[in-house]
């Protein structure tokens, strides 16, 4: 039985038609004008409640601002070709959007353009797509993959945060930038490969990730930023590529299950708190170019039982080697001052290999709470 028409009106350009069975027809030619939020300014947003399917005709050329946002009746939604931009806000708070095919027109996704899009558990994404605004999947807790295209340029901060049903990526060729917090709290994210396109990463880009179990990091870093991989607590060994000079405070933290770091010959600075309470983190090798290693950089790794220090290194932090189960420590010549509690709780240390003599070692300002360090054997040159 043909469905009777409910509403209809115009939109810009653009003819609209909902009909008794709650599907929304947009119809003409052009870009969809925007929603301003003033009062009359509403068309189909009207009846947001009552829309449960849209088609969009094939002359229409963006999805406009908020155009369904809290349509939470929608279920499905077809998108031409021809489409070239997902706006702001456009699919905000459709909890019953399931799934979504992008055609190879678009090439921008918008600011929060899916935000808490709740049963969308699959997105097609188009070939034309080169840029991924600032949280625009964010709390799509079903959605369950992203294969990006090639020409995918930049993921914005936030893309797909809280995404906690997230367990592949595919993060293609072409990929220069990936954002703060871009992938927080993917809960269920088991391995990434970022390509060696990918130059920088936004702070806590993977932080929580508690599945993620590998990671192969792009060739192309100089930094790992900070909190990369803070609290991803079963991740289990990674290499941090040739080229970085820096990793950045917290990129580490509480990952409690890492094993196996291996660190490149380029790095200068290791940061503060790093390998803080990574438990079972069992060697290191630090590369004679590392200079700083910062605050708390290894507190809490219990199961680390030797450090070797190059004589690029001329002091020793506070609280750096606060680790249960350190029983030797080689530090070199270079050292003039070791801060407090830089080997408190140190319980099982038992020699100290200082690469200098006995006069050089008494003139080296060692800070309160190291008595494990000054009890242990000190052995010379």
């Amino acid at each position: 039985m043909r469905a009777d028409e409910v509403d209809s009106g115009t939109w810009g350009n653009l003819r609209w038609v909902l009909d008794s069975n709650g599907k929304l027809t947009i119809s003409g030619s052009g870009a969809m004008k925007d929603f301003l939020g003033y009062q009359g300014d509403e068309a189909w947003r009207a009846h947001k409640s009552e829309i449960s399917s849209v088609v969009i005709g094939s002359g229409v050329t963006s999805i406009s601002n908020s155009a369904f946002k809290g349509c939470t009746a929608m279920v499905t939604i077809r998108i031409p070709a021809g489409v070239t931009s997902v706006g702001p806000f456009a699919f905000e708070s459709c909890r019953r959007l399931r799934s979504v095919s992008l055609p190879d027109s678009v090439s921008k996704i918008d600011t929060y353009a899916f935000y808490q899009c709740s049963s969308l558990k699959s997105v097609t994404f188009g070939s034309g797509l080169t840029k991924i605004c600032q949280g625009a999947f964010s709390d799509c807790t079903q959605l369950a993959g992203a294969a990006l295209p090639y020409g995918v340029v930049t993921i914005e901060k936030y893309a797909f945060e809280n995404c906690a049903a997230l367990e592949s990526v595919t993060l293609a060729g072409g990929l220069t930038t990936i954002g703060e917090k871009a992938f927080h709290n993917c809960s269920s994210l088991t391995s990434i490969t970022v390509p060696n396109s990918v130059t920088t990463f936004g702070d806590y880009c993977f932080q929580n990730c508690t599945s993620l179990t590998s990671a192969r990091l792009s060739t192309g870093l100089t930094r790992i930023c900070r909190g990369l991989f803070d609290q991803c607590s079963v991740l289990r060994s990674i290499v941090i590529p040739d080229n970085v000079e820096v990793i950045g405070q917290y990129a580490f933290r509480n990952c409690v299950s890492l094993t196996d770091v291996t660190l490149p010959d380029s790095l200068q600075s290791i940061g503060n708190s790093v390998f803080y309470n990574c438990a079972k983190l069992r060697s290191i090798s630090i590369p004679a170019s590392v200079t700083l290693i910062e605050y708390l950089a290894f507190y809490g790794c219990s199961s680390l039982t030797e450090i070797v220090l190059p004589r690029s290194v001329t002091s020793i932090t506070d609280g750096c080697f606060m680790c249960s189960g350190l029983k030797k420590v080689t530090i070199p010549s270079s050292v003039t001052q070791i801060g407090e509690t830089a080997f408190d709780r140190c319980s099982a240390l038992t020699d100290v290999y200082f690469r200098g003599t006995r006069t050089q070692w008494s003139a080296v300002k060692i800070g309160s709470k190291n008595d494990a360090l000054l009890s242990a054997n000190i052995h010379f040159g």
